[in-house]
């Protein structure tokens, strides 16, 4: 489950960084953008870190909320399996 969580997060976060590349590209000269842009691209590039956050954060806990359920329900069963806690 680490790794899938990583893995949205690693997704997520590069695609946040991408909307900031030309915020990168104006501060280099490479392009032109306005000001009302480059504004715009920081914080759809915030809000979308945010957002993946929030998604692994929401990944974790719904885990960690279905072992309880499966430990409350069938105590001896659930803590002596095989599956990896």
């Amino acid at each position: 489950m680490v790794k899938f969580v990583m893995a949205t997060i690693m997704i997520l976060v590069s695609i946040s960084r991408g909307i900031a590349i030309p915020t990168y590209l104006h501060e280099l000269g490479v392009m032109t953008i306005s000001e009302g842009t480059i504004s715009l691209l920081e914080k759809a590039s915030f809000a979308m870190m945010c957002i993946s956050m929030t998604i692994g954060g929401a990944i974790i806990i719904g885990n960690m909320w279905s072992r309880k359920r499966a430990l409350l329900k069938f105590p001896l069963e659930a803590a002596s399996s095989d599956e990896p806690i």
